[in-house]
């Protein structure tokens, strides 16, 4: 019993020695992002990763690194390995899909801003991105619905309303368009003010 007892203790004091040795690194990873060091904030991740090699965020951490370095190979060698450690990983997922959306991947990127989604439907940043890109090939319906959900979860996204009150204006339906803009409007967006004031309406 008392050994059981020990060797349970040496295991916790190992944890709470990892932690605070990841969280030394994460210090110093913030330090040397801020300084647009990629080098040495990559060889804190992987320090972080010879301790711990299950561990997603870094292996997140090292892809955004390598797609700030516009190396995408890389970038998507290192949120694909986090998802074999996490098969629904949203944030690795929604890296993905912005990596996929600057190369200009359109379909990969929406397939996986999807999964992002199933995995976690609370992030609004999420639905925005999948509505630039829906508007980008052109299907409003689809752009508008996603900005929507978007706006569900942050209300208070002036930008979107302009961008809905902008597509359903492209889709014929002013009435909508109207709403959108007014409600840009009413939290203080000067463009809905113009487009509103063209359209002859108040707000």
């Amino acid at each position: 019993m008392k050994k059981q007892i020990f060797i349970a203790t040496v295991c916790l004091f190992a944890v709470f020695a990892l932690q605070a040795q990841v969280e030394d690194y994460n210090q110093k990873i913030n330090e040397f992002l801020k300084e647009k060091n990629y080098t040495k904030a990559i060889e804190c991740y992987q320090k972080i990763l010879e301790e711990d090699a299950n561990n997603i965020d870094a292996h997140i951490g090292i892809g955004v690194i390598y797609r700030e370095m516009c190396d995408y190979t890389k970038s998507n060698r290192y949120f694909e390995l986090a998802l074999s450690l996490g098969s629904m990983n949203a944030a690795a997922y929604q890296n993905l899909g912005i990596n996929y959306s600057e190369l200009g991947k359109y379909t990969e990127a929406i397939s996986c801003y999807k999964k992002s989604i199933l995995a976690d439907p609370s992030n609004a940043a999420v639905y925005s991105s999948m509505g630039t890109i829906y508007s980008l090939i052109k299907d409003f319906e689809a752009a508008i619905e996603s900005y929507q959900q978007s706006l569900s979860l942050y209300p208070d996204n002036v930008d979107l309303y302009n961008l809905v009150a902008k597509y359903y204006m492209e889709l014929n339906d002013k009435e909508h368009a109207i709403e959108n803009y007014q409600k840009a409007a009413q939290l203080g967006s000067k463009t809905a003010q113009e487009e509103l004031q063209k359209l002859g309406q108040t707000w």
